[in-house]
């Protein structure tokens, strides 16, 4: 069995994509770097030191964020226990929005962390359209396992 956390590492795009490619539950899925990754969060967290435990495949949480200051239709996007990593390009963000609002589902995963031997990491997500409604998704299809 490939264990795909280690794979990740290597820089392979090719198990994550397969996964996607073979899900029934997932209508679509964009690859996507995270904005904002070096600023600091409201709470005083640094984002940083947040993707600096961040793992492949770590499952991750998309909220539309009615009070930011620079976009009323910004998407942020933090691990599942609220941590934030930074937010969607507002492209994306603004597009992701829309579609929030009509009732599709989105889901997020970790791909990569880059340059943690750097001065600033930056990471590379996928988002996923669910097919059905979140309360129809059996849960165990969401997770990779290969």
């Amino acid at each position: 069995m490939v264990n795909m956390r280690e794979a990740f590492f290597d820089e392979s795009d090719d198990l994550i994509t397969n996964w996607l490619d073979h899900n029934e539950e997932f209508d679509r899925y964009i690859f996507t770097k995270v904005a904002g990754v070096s600023f600091q969060n409201r709470d005083g967290s640094f984002r940083q030191t947040i993707l600096s435990i961040c793992k492949p495949l770590d499952r991750l949480v998309l909220k539309r964020e009615l009070d930011n200051p620079v976009s009323k239709m910004a998407i942020s996007v933090s691990l599942e226990t609220g941590e934030q990593i930074g937010y969607l390009n507002s492209r994306l963000g603004e597009e992701t929005c829309k579609r929030m609002g009509k009732g599709e589902r989105w889901i997020s995963f970790m791909v990569r962390v880059v340059g943690r031997d750097r001065d600033c990491m930056g990471a590379t997500i996928v988002i996923v359209k669910l097919k059905k409604k979140k309360d129809d998704v059996r849960t165990s299809s969401l997770k990779p396992t290969l």
